[in-house]
Parts: C-alpha cells; structure tokens; sequence
C-alpha cells in the first residue's frame, strides 16, 4: 500500500477550514459509502498437502457502512464490504478466482468525535462468504470451492468534517479471511487471504 503525504495534507488543510462536525453522540448514526483498494498478505496458503503455495492477487471493492452510537463517541458499526475478482495463482499462473463478500460487525472509538478532524479505531468479527469461485489454468476442470469463514476485524481511519452533518473519510480495515479450499468437494488446503481493505469513503451523519 503506497501512502500520498500531499494528499493527506491536502485533505487535513481543507478539514480544518470545515464547520464543526455532527456530534457523535447516544442515538445519531452514519451512514457511508467508499472505494476501496484490496491487498491480500504476500503468502496465501498452500494446496495438496502443502506442496503448492498459492497467491491472491490485489483488486478493488466497495464498502456500505452503517454506525450507531451507543455514547458520547462510542459507536456499533456494521460494513458490508464487496470485494471485486480476484485470482489465485500457483508460481505467477492463474490458478483460479473467487468474489468475497466479508460483512464486519466493529466496535469503535472516535477521537475528538465533535470536532473537524476526528481519528477512529476499531475492532470486531467478520463473517466471509465466497462466491463465483471458478477453477482455471493449473486447475482448469476442478470444481473449486471456498469454504465461509469467520475471523477478527479491525478498523482504522480518519473523518474529515464537510459541513455540518457529513464527513470525508480515510480509512484501512484489516479482514481475517482463511477459508478452507475443496475440489470435487474434498478439503485440499485452505486460504489465508487476510486482505487490507484501504480508500476513501462519504459518511453522512444522522
């Protein structure tokens, strides 16, 4: 994940020349929206008895969020985040491909939750179910499937202020994924995808 230090910079100068933000107070909630940009870790499992080490290549995703606050600050939020195809591959060659769906259920913590800058930070549980899954190349024939997972969030950001009632965010959620791999519906070894959700997102406040 490459990191923009003028862009933020920007975007921290044009915040702190906002109006104040919505108090995030018991009662008010968000609604959100973003694009994100996915980064799986760089050593995603094995197949066959551990003799084939696999590969998820990075994609795009969008992310619909909905927070309520329980106190000053305090908020429960759930994402429902859409991960674009992305590939598997086996020593650089497509192996096969898969669409996530990881819903996360977060409790989190705003910073300065009144003001025009106002840092988060988050953890929870996630949910992923797996979809569209297809068995290509080295596994061209193969009836690959991924196997629903469950697993630990955590949830990072910054809301920028943009009026007074709505937010610029900037954010990175880290998901647990490791879903089990069958062909011809037998286990042969699992995923560890445990992505990097990272981008921009519109957060309305209520």
């Amino acid at each position: 994940m490459h990191i923009r230090p003028l862009h933020y910079l920007a975007a921290l100068a044009l915040a702190c020349c906002a109006p104040s933000a919505f108090a995030q107070a018991a009662g008010h909630h968000t609604l959100g929206a973003g694009l994100y940009g996915i980064a799986p870790k760089s050593d995603a499992g094995t197949i066959l008895a551990g003799t084939t080490p696999l590969e998820v290549d990075n994609g795009f995703g969008a992310s619909l969020t909905w927070e309520y606050f329980v106190g000053e600050n305090w908020g429960l939020e759930t994402a429902l985040n859409l991960a674009g195809k992305q590939d598997i591959t086996v020593d650089g060659r497509k192996a096969g491909s898969f669409v996530a769906l990881p819903p996360t259920f977060t409790v989190q913590y705003h910073f300065n939750g009144s003001g025009n800058v106002s840092p988060f930070v988050g953890l929870g549980l996630n949910y992923a179910t797996y979809f569209s899954e297809s068995g290509d190349g080295v596994l061209a024939g193969t009836d690959l499937k991924l196997k629903d997972s469950f697993g630990l969030t955590a949830h990072a950001g910054i809301d920028f202020a943009v009026g007074e009632s709505s937010a610029i965010r900037v954010d990175v959620r880290w998901i647990q994924m490791q879903p089990d791999i069958e062909l011809f519906d037998s286990k042969v070894g699992s995923l560890d995808i445990d992505p990097l959700f990272y981008g921009v997102s519109y957060v309305k406040y209520f």
